[in-house]
């Protein structure tokens, strides 16, 4: 995703990543979120309780507490830790940008290939997964147009070069029809962040839409 490549660059750390990756698969960590939710934390915590369960202002608030989440499952075998940031979109929109402007590296599309390929049978772990897989060929047609999709999916990933990346990207990836949908106190949110430049203005090129909430069981809008 979008932090990856901010990672390559860090010439170390990304020849070390990419040639353990090489020699085996490199296992992460698990939900961070989870793990949050087990601290029991206050509304204070968060900044107040605007900002309840929004788990990336913990990174600065309680430094320590992402430490040893972080440190736990290192000592559970985890190879590497993601950052926590949930809320990132802003890396994500640069990140969808940036692939349609300037190809991808080797090394970058070495990475993407075996996180394909080696979490390939995570589709089909268990009965229920199968079920989901199957049902969702279904619901979306695949299965009638592509009947081997599944059969040929590692050699098809296989065959992915630099090219056919950036050319799929160019024509898939349009910022201007990316919608981001954001859940709150609509004031706040527009305040943005007194510590951060990214605001809602700026992630939301096309313009803001408010959406009303709505009566669960009538869907009619919540005045």
């Amino acid at each position: 995703g979008g932090a990856i490549r901010p990672f390559l660059q860090q010439k170390g750390a990304s020849m070390l990543f990419l040639e353990t990756l090489k020699k085996h698969v490199i296992v992460i960590d698990g939900a961070t979120g989870t793990m949050i939710q087990d601290l029991d934390l206050s509304d204070a915590d968060f900044g107040g309780p605007d900002y309840k369960m929004l788990s990336d202002l913990l990174t600065f608030s309680r430094p320590e507490d992402m430490k040893k989440i972080h440190r736990a499952y290192y000592e559970a075998g985890a190879y590497a830790v993601e950052t926590n940031t949930f809320g990132g979109t802003s890396i994500v929109l640069e990140e969808i940008e940036r692939i349609t402007r300037e190809p991808v590296t080797a090394e970058e599309l070495l990475t993407a290939k075996k996180s394909f390929i080696d979490t390939f049978p995570n589709n089909f772990a268990s009965a229920s997964q199968v079920v989901s897989v199957f049902a969702g060929d279904e619901m979306i047609g695949r299965y009638a147009k592509q009947p081997d999709y599944w059969a040929n999916y590692r050699d098809n990933s296989e065959v992915v070069d630099i090219a056919a990346v950036q050319r799929v990207a160019k024509r898939r990836l349009n910022l201007g029809q990316v919608i981001i949908l954001i859940v709150g106190q609509k004031e706040e949110i527009l305040k943005g962040h007194p510590d951060h430049p990214v605001n809602l203005g700026r992630l939301a090129k096309g313009g803001v839409k408010e959406l009303p909430m709505r009566d669960p069981l009538t869907m009619q809008p919540i005045k």
